[in-house]
């Protein structure tokens, strides 16, 4: 057995380079990889038979797949989106109208200000969804896609955000009625902070938009596949004026922990200050 496995006869023959070439060129056109850097350390032992794109990047995946097969996730899932995006309208109306009734004080003004927040959100979904299905249905084109993205974007991203931040407000304030009883909370106080909060982000919103729709015009394709983030543009920026990609990185992890990690670590601070009292 052991002759059998190592007589040089029975082995399969490795093909020569010059074999392997063109069936690597038939599947891989030479400028397959020309837009995208290498990394030298594992391109230096692979040539000539390929070469590798860079680790730090999956634009080489996005170069062979076509936009509408990046899309199918949101298009499955266009109907569950809807519907519950309905019954969020829905819900949201109700509570507002529960306290458009009472009197204006703290809490009915942060619990309408969370709702509204919330409504525009699931408006926004439901018009991301619509234009994704009628786009991957090839009734619109990816321009018109373009268009209807800056509006889901503008409205998702921006009302989201400022529904945690008004959580975070509501959160804080019930605490203090708890612990100090007697303490007022002014009400235009909130009504500036909550104001001020948003300008950030519809600053950050309006770059992203001028660099991606306008400047390079491919505002979905980058939104749905690249720029998951908001304030994608940024790092980018940065990166252009500096050179330092772990700068982009920490940007972009920065503004997720502001939008998002540091208002829920409050929140749940203050439930439980809230339990302990």
């Amino acid at each position: 057995m052991q002759k059998v496995m190592t007589d040089q006869g029975n082995l399969a023959q490795y093909p020569h380079d010059t074999e392997l070439e063109p069936f690597i060129t038939d599947h891989y056109p030479d400028d397959f990889f020309s837009d995208y850097p290498e990394d030298p350390s594992l391109t230096s032992k692979m040539e000539p038979y390929f070469r590798f794109p860079s680790p730090y990047t999956t634009s080489a995946y996005f170069a062979v797949t076509s936009f509408e097969s990046r899309l199918e996730p949101y298009f499955i899932s266009a109907v569950p989106c809807i519907l519950l995006s309905i019954i969020t309208i829905i819900l949201n109306i109700f509570v507002i109208n529960f306290y458009r009734k009472n009197k204006l004080t703290l809490v009915p003004l942060l619990y309408t200000m969370i709702s509204g927040a919330d409504i525009l959100t699931a408006v926004g979904i439901i018009h991301q969804s619509i234009a994704i299905s009628l786009f991957t249905k090839d009734l619109i084109s990816e321009g018109t896609l373009d268009h209807n993205t800056v509006v889901c974007y503008t409205l998702i991203q921006i009302s989201y955000r400022s529904s945690v931040f008004y959580n975070l407000v509501l959160a804080f304030s019930r605490t203090v009625m708890i612990l100090s009883p007697f303490h007022h909370i002014k009400i235009k106080i909130v009504i500036v902070a909550c104001v001020l909060y948003v300008v950030p982000w519809i600053v950050i919103a309006g770059i992203d938009i001028y660099k991606f729709y306008i400047l390079d015009d491919n505002f979905s394709s980058g939104l749905y596949a690249e720029y998951i983030v908001m304030g994608s543009s940024l790092p980018q920026i940065l990166r252009i004026a500096t050179g330092n990609r772990s700068l982009c990185y920490i940007v972009l992890i920065a503004l997720l922990v502001i939008a998002f990690l540091i208002p829920v670590v409050l929140i749940i601070i203050t439930c439980i200050a809230q339990v302990i009292s």
